[in-house]
């Protein structure tokens, strides 16, 4: 009887852990990036308004090849050909990502400068390593 308590507790205990975490919202992220963006680098409203629909969609392009390549990672290949291949689609998959951000990176330099480019690209990596960091100790 009290093993099947404790199993009980135990139970309780992670669904309760399960539930209690805030699910990912994807819109307040990217809200949250925009802000933290918009902050450090220092950006109009001009700006602002100019970036973002570019950077959006720029993200939008690049996230099924982050998937792709994430669920790689995740995988544990033993299968000596597989993991060839599967090296082989990252690297190319990450060749197609850098082929898209210098195409946006392009049309992004048309809407601001360099410099605030520059720091918009920083913001983004603080950002995000600062997000991860938070999500990873909690």
């Amino acid at each position: 009887m009290m093993k099947k308590v404790c199993l009980f507790f135990a139970l309780f205990v992670c669904v309760m852990q399960i539930v209690g975490q805030p699910k990912f919202d994807p819109q307040k992220f990217r809200s949250e990036l925009h802000q933290y963006i918009i902050t450090k680098a220092n950006l109009t409203d001009v700006e602002s308004k100019r970036l973002f629909p570019i950077y959006d969609e720029m993200r939008e392009k690049l996230r099924p090849y982050h998937d792709q390549i994430n669920a790689i990672h995740r995988k544990n290949s033993t299968d000596e050909n597989e993991a060839r291949k599967e090296i082989i689609m990252m690297s190319e998959w990450e060749i197609k990502m850098r082929q898209i951000e210098k195409k946006y990176h392009l049309a992004m330099l048309k809407a601001v400068s360099a410099v605030k480019l520059k720091a918009v690209l920083k913001a983004e990596h603080q950002f995000h390593r600062q997000y991860f960091k938070r999500k990873h100790v909690k």
